[in-house]
């Protein structure tokens, strides 16, 4: 059985590819479509991720999570994605029209039919993916998400060459999807059940409402704003929001991505060892916030060149909203892996609990902000943030232990990186005032100035990452 390293790496692989082959195919479509019919794909596709994480309702979760996992029991996995899935295809089907009534906006209708095929397809990748991540088989995964995700980059050109505009985006995720189905059942076939069982599903159902419930709360934080701006404003201000989202996405999912996948089985099999939960928790959080949160303390300040750089020129609104997002990326990732530890230790309703009062804060707050434009509703994001954290804090000391000051104490050295490459970045764009110099000028300046400092840092405060970077490359030198 592939090892917990060889899992990692792989998924590493797979995040960190997939998120620069998405950001390819981001810049294109930037660059080749106009910000008002990029918004109104957005706010189609906002509505079907919501739909999304309900069409799986957690099957995955479970057998990831399941002690004693058999044949029958995938079955019924399958069975129950499958009961949910297309039910939910098929009122997205039926609700199409009342959609585009309400954002007045005619052509969601058939984006919302074209992306309909998705639900049909998704118990087939699902089910053979939560396997495969269960038994740490991510280099099967690899080869399906880089296939799939090629499909998009390249199906998204020749649509748009066509001028098919938004349709050919809704038309490519479709296709992708298809391409997956197959890679899947060539790639995976003795490992993967294909028929559905329809009995004994109320155990799946009961892991899958709770961990599914989390995940649509979690996942409308970034669509909500798609949403609500459709409805008050114009699709080039959805746009405009969703490219500054979507740069600090890139930067934060490049890092963190590759790693997530993996905290789930990780976590539930220290768990079933009888290992420390909690003290695993607190160590994966310490050495990949040491790498995340300066990488995102920087982009708050270099905002400008970069989005020009990805982007365009004509999106340069987008970077005010990309500095505030930052910080809001930055106290989300703090408790980043609370999700899986909650799941893994059979926490469902505290998980439940503690992303529906962070729900309703961010509603709350986004709701009211949308009246002061955009930049106004980034900061209200990072304010429920703040809060997300708080309560999540709370929820971790009663049912786990962790002390809040205990926590902040182990990231301590953190904070000081972030503060130290913030200073840096912020001086180095005074001094030379990058804003105004040509954008891939600015970045080499930053490019060249704060890696060699974040190393000094991590080196001056002694920081474990740089002695897990050393083994790194020192095991790259024993092989090569």
């Amino acid at each position: 059985m592939p090892t917990i390293k060889h899992a990692i790496f792989y998924s590493a692989v797979n995040k960190y590819l997939m998120s620069i082959i998405s950001l390819a195919t981001t810049v294109m479509i930037a660059r080749l479509m106009t910000p008002s019919e990029i918004g109104v794909y957005a706010i189609a596709s906002a509505v079907v991720m919501l739909l999304a994480e309900i069409r799986l309702l957690g099957a995955g979760v479970y057998i990831i999570r399941s002690q004693d996992l058999n044949i029958s029991n995938v079955r019924s996995a399958l069975g129950l994605t499958i009961l949910i899935s297309w039910s939910l295809g098929l009122i997205l089907f039926i609700a199409s029209s009342y959609m585009a009534d309400f954002y007045e906006i005619k052509e969601i209708e058939l984006i919302l039919w074209i992306l309909c095929f998705g639900f049909i397809l998704a118990p087939f990748i699902s089910i053979p993916a939560a396997i495969l991540s269960r038994n740490y088989n991510f280099d099967k995964l690899f080869y399906i998400r880089l296939l799939s995700s090629l499909t998009i980059l390249i199906s998204t050109f020749i649509f748009i060459k066509l001028e098919l505009s938004f349709y050919g985006l809704a038309l490519a995720n479709t296709v992708s999807m298809f391409v997956q189905v197959i890679a899947t059942y060539i790639l995976v076939p003795k490992e993967t059940v294909w028929v559905p069982r329809f009995n004994n599903l109320r155990p799946i159902a009961a892991v899958g409402i709770y961990s599914s419930l989390a995940n649509i709360l979690v996942k409308t934080q970034k669509s909500l704003p798609d949403i609500i701006i459709g409805k008050a404003s114009t699709t080039t201000n959805v746009a405009i929001f969703s490219r500054g989202l979507g740069f600090i996405d890139f930067l934060s999912e490049l890092i963190v991505s590759g790693v997530n996948p993996v905290a789930l089985p990780y976590l539930s099999s220290v768990s079933r060892g009888g290992g420390n939960v909690a003290k695993s928790y607190i160590k994966a959080t310490k050495l990949l916030g040491a790498f995340t949160w300066p990488v995102l303390a920087v982009a708050s300040v270099a905002s400008l060149p970069a989005i020009r750089l990805f982007f365009g020129d004509q999106w340069d609104s987008a970077a005010p909203i990309a500095s505030v997002l930052a910080f809001w990326s930055i106290i989300r990732s703090i408790h980043g892996f609370s999700q899986p530890l909650l799941l893994t230790l059979k926490l469902e309703t505290s998980l439940i609990l503690k992303e529906i009062l962070a729900f309703i804060t961010y509603f709350a707050l986004i709701a009211y902000s949308s009246q002061f434009g955009l930049l106004a509703i980034a900061w209200a994001m990072l304010i429920s943030s703040l809060i997300d954290f708080v309560i999540t804090s709370i929820i971790i000391k009663v049912k786990i232990g962790l002390g809040i000051f205990g926590m902040l104490k182990e990231f301590f050295p953190n904070f000081i990186i972030i503060v130290a490459c913030w200073s840096v970045a912020y001086i180095l764009k005074m001094t030379f005032s990058i804003n105004e110099m040509h954008y891939v000028s600015g970045l080499l300046i930053y490019a060249s100035v704060l890696p060699v400092f974040w190393i000094f840092c991590l080196r001056l405060l002694n920081h474990p990452l740089l002695e897990e970077i050393l083994k790194i490359i020192k095991n790259k030198k024993k092989f090569s």
